[in-house]
């Protein structure tokens, strides 16, 4: 699966974007911001990087049997600027703004920039009123990202408060990791279901998909972020996360103290972050972590062979897991 095959939808989805800065934004520096904001995202998905917040709606509308529509746009609209919006919002958290025009403008004007977004994608799901969807049914999408919001608000709380103390317990962790990028992936996968009025157990079924692949795809990611670089931009920016937590918490106490002073020194020496990845293989975190996911890769074969008794057709969401190989 390639992100290519969904660049048109995208297209739709940034037209929409348009409409609703020229209805509701008239500061054009405001305007410029927000763009600037999706840029990083546009690159990010012509990279052919994971991107949730588009996939997760669009294939769990076609799961669905729907046919790409005005509806899925308006719903996807408001998923891009609400991903947008945890983006530069993180970015800004994680003291990670080294780029044009955060540089020159400083974090304040990003933090400005994510709340209009998030805002922002809260009217955007008002036009789903001009084509057929109830009131009620809108106001239900409403509460579903408001409710997503604050577990994403409660699980990055817990992340700024003990990021930096590497003896964190790794389920601790790994419970942060699922209010987090859990719960917003659960919202682009029972999103759609709500929009489409679906029965209630086909609308748990798509957001137990998407809470568990929220976890996979958060995990891959900072094992990648790890390994794949020779600087970790999460170790240069301070961040501990669940894979070094799993090293640290196998690891005797003489031990822990190295890697926890490798880790302290990360962000202003190279070396310290080939000590962290020894850890990382002497510890077999690949090993632990695939052990730790599997019961998250059960539970979307067993949401999608719910879906596919019930006479719907996931296969796109089995195709988004496979690329999700074990690590």
């Amino acid at each position: 699966m390639s992100n290519a095959a969904f660049f048109p939808y995208f297209g739709a989805l940034q037209t929409q974007v348009e409409t609703l800065l020229l209805q509701h934004c008239p500061d054009p520096t405001l305007q410029r911001l927000i763009w600037a904001v999706l840029a990083k995202l546009q690159a990010e998905f012509a990279d052919n990087r994971v991107f949730p917040a588009l996939l997760g709606p669009y294939l769990a509308w076609e799961t669905l049997g729907q046919e790409p529509d005005a509806r899925l746009v308006h719903l996807g609209t408001a998923h891009l600027l609400f991903y947008a919006f945890l983006d530069i919002t993180d970015d800004a958290e994680d003291h990670d703004l080294d780029r044009d025009p955060w540089r020159e403008l400083g974090p304040e004007l990003a933090i400005n920039a994510g709340t209009a977004l998030q805002f922002l994608a809260l009217m955007a799901l008002e036009p789903l009123r001009t084509v057929g969807i109830a009131p009620s049914r809108v106001d239900r999408l409403r509460q579903a990202f408001i409710q997503a919001g604050w577990h994403l608000a409660s699980g990055q709380h817990r992340d700024l408060y003990r990021r930096k103390d590497p003896s964190w317990d790794p389920s601790e962790a790994l419970e942060t990791v699922r209010l987090k990028t859990g719960s917003s992936v659960r919202l682009y996968f029972e999103t759609p279901a709500i929009l489409a009025a679906s029965r209630p157990k086909v609308c748990r079924a798509l957001a137990d998909c998407g809470e568990a692949l929220g976890v996979i795809m958060q995990i891959h990611g900072d094992y990648q972020d790890l390994v794949e670089h020779a600087i970790s931009p999460d170790l240069r920016d301070g961040l501990i996360t669940y894979p070094v937590r799993l090293a640290y918490a196998a690891l005797p106490p003489a031990q822990q103290e190295t890697l926890a002073v490798a880790v302290a020194q990360a962000p202003r020496s190279q070396p310290a972050h080939a000590i962290v990845r020894h850890y990382l293989q002497h510890t077999q975190v690949p090993q632990q972590l695939n052990t730790a996911l599997q019961p998250y890769r059960d539970r979307v074969h067993h949401a999608c062979t719910f879906l596919t008794r019930q006479g719907y057709q996931p296969s796109g969401i089995v195709g988004l897991l496979a690329r999700l190989k074990p690590l």
